[in-house]
Parts: structure tokens; sequence; C-alpha cells
């Protein structure tokens, strides 16, 4: 028994009629085990509910600044912050974050098919499924705190089944690095996306089943007794730390080796250190022991003596007691992050590093998206600083919005990037260069005023508690427009994709004269991927099939995709 199946898509049909060709596409897509269609599936529904978080954030703008009253009724408010927490995670960050490493993953390890294929349509459907339940009760005052029982109930079983959904998923991604990688490619080898995916995907195998038991103990208590955890009410007591940080930076992992991959193929250069960015990685995923064990690891707000000599040692250890949890996990994420960021900086670091490709969406995509990443795992680690005293306000609403809106810009420029592989047409640069100014403003304007005014102490998820009419009420205009600005960037940027990767010039098979396996097969690939699995004796195994390595000249767009290394 293989962990890959032979796909219906393979097989030979004879040509059917207009009308049951159309049939036979919808049919093909709702059942199709090929990676590439269900990753894509993944991406475009939750850039569709992203537009839906943007509205949402928006709203509660609206809400927070109108000094009369209220917009909507008052009973919607716990329900509108219960779907911008829950839209961000499930229905944004997690499906973005899987969904390109479920498309993109088996191309770069060398692999015919994603390990087990069904159950990674599985759990596509699944998460579908369960998202679209979560949405139709908290639409229907369902969800925590809200005011209908059964619907309360319909909304943790919607939590339960897309977390199944994604698990399922995560973990035929992590299966397939593990089992199906092309003869030759060792894990030491494997590209950074892959290896982050790998460390990311277990990461979230691990951290939402935690998240889902404690779901169902919520639900069991609320179809029965309502006494241990406190019905309703407790829904976000109990589940609330799934849908922020630092579980919010583990959904974020899968991404992060995008960074130095994509920029290092632009760049025509070999990965600096690739231990050591590995290391990054793994040191990145250290947040996901918080999660799992559920632990606040803030830094505590207890006053040490060191005045006399007697107390000294005492001191110090109750010290290194105090720090030490929150330095390891908290705030030692933050280095891996930077030695990511940072060697991908170095990489770049050329004399031959031309404007066009320090100026290209991809690139500006993957920086700006990165040091905002940087920034919400370090403003996470401040947040847990309890002498400050942030606990309470919308400052984790600000630093999670802020970790989720990074992670949509780096799936923009992972698609900028990957999409000539998976569409065979590219991005015009010129077009999607204006959306990352868009986008970048949009994330800054949507966290940081919610981070400053979390200093300024006002209430998190709620729309009252505060002056609206003071510097609170403009910069709750900020994030309101900031929300606006998102909004924007992906709506334009779904419209520009959707008219390049149709109608845009083809892109070749091997447009950035790439150094790793899903650059030697054709674009679009075939379903079946390679038809003879390629083997590796490097990290750059195609840049070693080419004569002159990296110093051939820079191939360009073709008018028709070259066949060149293609295996079918």
């Amino acid at each position: 028994m293989t962990t890959i199946d032979t796909r219906t898509e393979a097989l030979a049909a004879t040509e059917p009629s207009a009308a049951a060709r159309s049939l036979s596409d919808i049919a093909a897509w709702i059942t199709t085990t090929d990676h590439k269609r269900i990753g894509r599936m993944f991406v475009g529904v939750s850039l569709l509910l992203m537009l839906g978080v943007g509205v949402i954030g928006g709203l509660i703008g609206l809400e927070r600044i109108n000094p009369n009253g209220y917009v909507l009724d008052s009973g919607a408010f716990q329900q509108l912050f219960s779907l911008l927490r829950v839209g961000l995670a499930f229905f944004v960050v997690l499906p973005l974050t899987i969904g390109l490493a479920m498309a993109i993953v088996p191309l770069q390890v060398g692999a015919r098919s994603i390990a087990f294929p069904r159950a990674a349509l599985l759990g596509f459907w699944s998460w579908l499924f369960g998202s679209g339940l979560i949405i139709f009760s908290l639409a229907g005052n369902g969800g925590p705190g809200g005011g209908k029982p059964h619907l309360v109930d319909l909304y943790l079983g919607g939590v339960v089944l897309a977390i199944a959904g994604l698990v399922i998923a995560a973990s035929t991604i992590a299966a397939t690095v593990l089992t199906t990688r092309a003869p030759g490619l060792t894990l030491k080898r494997v590209p950074l996306f892959s290896y982050s995916a790998l460390v990311g995907c277990v990461a979230i195998a691990l951290t939402l089943p935690v998240l889902a038991a404690a779901t169902v103990l919520v639900l069991v208590d609320h179809l029965y007794a309502r006494s241990t955890f406190g019905g309703n009410a407790g829904v976000l007591q109990w589940t609330g730390w799934g849908l922020s940080a630092p579980a919010m930076l583990v959904y974020s992992l899968p991404l992060l080796g995008a960074i130095p991959d994509s920029i290092s193929t632009l760049a025509r250069r070999h990965l600096l250190q690739r231990p050591i960015l590995r290391i990054g990685v793994g040191l990145a995923a250290v947040s996901a022991a918080a999660a799992v064990t559920q632990t606040a690891l803030t830094l505590p707000a207890r006053r040490h003596s060191f005045k006399t000599w007697e107390n000294f040692l005492g001191a110090m250890v109750r010290y290194i007691k105090d720090t030490t949890p929150w330095l390891l996990f908290g705030a030692l994420p933050i280095l891996g992050v930077l030695i990511v960021v940072g060697l991908t900086g170095k990489t770049m670091a050329t004399p031959k590093l031309s404007v066009k490709v320090l100026l290209s969406a991809a690139t500006q995509f993957n920086l700006i998206g990165g040091a905002l990443l940087m920034a919400g795992f370090a403003l996470h680690a401040v947040g847990d600083i309890a002498p400050i005293k942030l606990a309470g306000t919308v400052y984790e609403e600000g630093v999670s919005i802020l970790v989720g809106y990074s992670v949509v810009l780096l799936a923009l420029g992972a698609l900028t990037f990957w999409g000539p592989k998976l569409w065979g047409r590219r991005i015009d640069d010129k077009k999607a260069l204006p959306l990352v100014l868009l986008g970048a403003g949009g994330t800054v304007l949507a966290s940081v005023p919610m981070i400053i005014l979390g200093f300024m102490k006002q209430p998190g998820y709620s729309a009252g508690g505060f002056d609206k009419q003071s510097a609170t009420g403009v910069l709750n205009a900020l994030s309101m427009a900031g929300h606006a600005l998102m909004l924007a960037t992906v709506g334009l940027f779904v419209l520009v994709a959707l008219m390049s990767f149709t109608k845009g010039e083809l892109a070749g098979d091997d447009p950035y004269d790439g150094q790793t396996f899903e650059w030697m097969t054709s674009s679009p690939p075939p379903v079946e991927n390679f038809a003879v699995a390629p083997t590796a004796s490097s990290s750059h195994p195609l840049t070693d099939l080419k004569p002159d390595g990296l110093n051939a000249p820079a191939r360009t767009q073709t008018a028709k995709p070259a066949q060149t290394g293609a295996l079918r």
C-alpha cells in the first residue's frame, strides 16, 4: 500500500458533448483528488471569505466611531466580534496557508501527488461545510454569547467539523514531505517552503485537536447542564485562545518558508545558510508550545529585591523562574522569524540584483508581509508582559489583525510567484505592485491604531465603554479605513489574477530560471505532476541539470509554453 492513489482525472475518456462537458467539469472539481485543484479551492474560497472579514472589520469600526447610538442592533455586536475572530483564523489564515502548501509542496518535492489525496479532498469539504455552519449560526445569533441555544450548538459543531477538515488537510501535507519525496531529496535538501510547510502543518495538527477537544467539552456542557463551562457566555472563554495569538502565530508558519524560497529564486541565488534557516523555522514553531498546552506565558509583575546580599540569590532564582517561560515561548519565536527574514535579505544582497527583481510584486509582497509578520510575533510577546496591563484591551485584537493580514500579504506574494506554474500565465507587475502598497497600508492602518488604543486601555471586542469623540475616535476611524483598504486590496487582486491567469501572457515552464522541481514540469502541470519521478543530488536539483547553473541567461516569456524538462 502506498500513500498515493491513481486518480480518475488521469484516465482517458471519450469526447463528450458541450453540455455534458460542463457538468463533467463541475463534477471533476467537486470530486477531484488533484492536489493542485484542492489547494486552489482552499485559496479561492478563503480569499472570498476574506472580503467578508474586511466588511465585518469595517462595520465594527463604524460602530466604534459613531457617537450617537448604534448603527446595528446591539444584539449583533457579540456575533460580529466573534465572526471577526473566527473569520481571521478559520476562514483566512488557515485555509490560505494550507491551500498554498497543498498546491505547491508535492511539486517541490518531486511527488506525483499529495499523500492520501482522497483524505485531502475530505479535508477541504469538511472545512467548507464546517465554515458554512459557523457562518449560518453566527448570522442567526447562535455564536458565542448568542441567544439561540440550538444555533450555539450548531456553531460549536461547525467549529469541530472545520477543525477536523483542517487537521486532515495539514496531515496530508506533512505526510507528503515525509513519505513521497523524490529519490535523493533528503529532509536537509527539501526547499524551505516545503520544510516550513512540514513544520507548520505538524504544529497545526498538534494545536487544533486541543482546540477541538475544548470545543467538544463546551458543546457537551451546553447540551446538558450548562454549569461547568458557563453556557453560551463561556464559549470564547474556553475556546478563544485558538482564535488569537499565540495560536494565530502557529497558523502562519507554513508560509514562512515561502519568503526565502521565492526571493532567492527571483534573485537567482542559492539560499545562504540553509541549516540556520531551518533552525529559524523551528524556533518560530516554538510558539506552538503555548497553544498546545493552553498556557498563559505572561511575564509576571512580581517585584524582585536585590538590595541585600542575603536575598540576592533567592531573588535571582525567582526572577529566572518567572522570565524563562516567557523568553522561551514568547520571545524566542521572534528570533526565528528574524533569522528567516534577515538571511533572506542577505541572500538578496548582491551587486547583480536588478531593480526589476527588487521591485517585483512577489518580492515586495513577501518582504513587507514577512516584516509585518515579524512585528506581529514581537508585539504578541510585548502583550504578555503583565506590568503593561494590556489584557482585556483591543491590543490583542490589533495583534491578531496584524498577523492575519500579514499572512494575506504573504499569500498574495505566493500566488504572484507560483501562479505562472499553476495557471501557465503570469501576473503583470505593473498591475500588482500598487496592490502591495495598498495592502501594506491597509494592514498597518487596521492593526496599529488598535495596538495604540490597547495602551490607552480601550476595552477589547466592544463597541462602547470609551470616549468616541477624542483621539480614540480618530484611531478607530483609521482602523476602519485599514479594513476598507484590505478589502479593496484582496478584491482588486482577485480581479487582476482572474484576468492574468486566463488572458495574460504565457509564462513558460521555467520563467524564473528556477532551482527546484516545480519548475521542471510544464505550466500548468499535468494531473500526475511527473511521469517519471525526478532525482535530486543537492538542494537545488534543477540548477544542477543546467549547463551554466545560475549563470544561465534569464528566461523570457514565450508565445507558447516550453516543453524543455517537462516530464509528462
